[in-house]
């Protein structure tokens, strides 16, 4: 089981399986997938979940996010420390 990217820039989810026939022999089923579109995705996923774990943790804003359907609880991210301590200058 694996992935990789060829020359040809795309991903595959290769799978080689090994099977054993009645009299002996042996012999191979692969089954290969295109999984670029996943792996671009997951890469888009990844650098936006950067972006705002950086604005996040870098603001002195409170910041409240709530689901859409308030199924669970808000998100809060409140750092008093910034919000009301004096800021020190270099």
């Amino acid at each position: 089981m694996g992935s990789a990217e060829p020359k040809d820039h795309r991903w595959y989810y290769v799978v080689n399986t090994p099977i054993r026939h009645a009299d002996g022999t042996m012999s191979k089923q692969s089954m290969i997938m295109d999984i670029t579109e996943r792996k671009l995705a997951e890469e888009a996923l990844q650098k936006s979940e950067e972006r705002i774990l950086a604005l996040v943790e870098n603001t002195s804003d409170m910041i409240w996010s709530v689901d859409a359907k308030n199924v669970r609880p808000p998100h809060v991210q409140w750092r008093p420390e910034k919000l009301f301590l004096p800021r020190t200058r270099s």
